[in-house]
């Protein structure tokens, strides 16, 4: 008992340089800094990023793996840099729809949802929640239309896309 109890106090100090030892730090950023930097050392790993699980849906995954970068100091210096990136990538993503390459046109769509996740954390939004929160309004227009729809006596699969519009703007009022 008492081994486990000093191996942990041991690994509590030998983490927390800022409290038990002299390491100076400025804010939560040095300190998160100092936290990926230890464990990378403790454990061997090759990578700051070899903690993230490849289980992770890959939403999750992009958000702890922005996480893990920006905590050693690889992050944007502001929002406009971090936003400017999110245009970047829907012009190059743009360019290869033009040229019909579907293929690199998917890479880009994938830059553009991890810069869009980045700029979310930038910012104080996680992205994860924004989504959940646009799946659920969605979810309930779209209820709301089919309620409109039911009203009528077409089924929903026999209106055109501009008609099932229509009813769609009447859920937003």
């Amino acid at each position: 008992m008492n081994d486990v109890i000093n191996a942990q106090s041991k690994k509590l100090i030998h983490r927390h340089p800022h409290i038990y030892s002299n390491t100076k730090v400025e804010n939560v950023k040095d300190v998160k800094k100092n936290w990926e930097l230890l464990k990378l050392k403790e454990n061997k790993k090759k990578s700051v990023l070899s903690g993230v699980p490849t289980s992770l849906p890959a939403m999750l995954k992009s958000y702890r793996v922005l996480e893990k970068v920006k905590g050693i100091g690889f992050d944007f210096s502001d929002a406009a840099k971090s936003f400017d990136k999110v245009i970047e990538e829907i012009y190059e993503f743009k360019s290869e729809l033009e040229k019909d390459n579907l293929e690199r046109a998917k890479d880009e769509l994938g830059d553009i949802i991890f810069s869009i996740i980045g700029f979310g954390q930038k910012i104080g939004i996680n992205s994860i929640d924004a989504l959940e929160k646009t799946n659920k309004k969605f979810i309930s227009r779209f209820q709301k239309m089919e309620k409109l729809i039911n009203k009528t006596t077409k089924s929903i699969s026999n209106y055109s896309s501009d008609e099932l519009d229509e009813f769609w703007n009447q859920t937003k009022n």
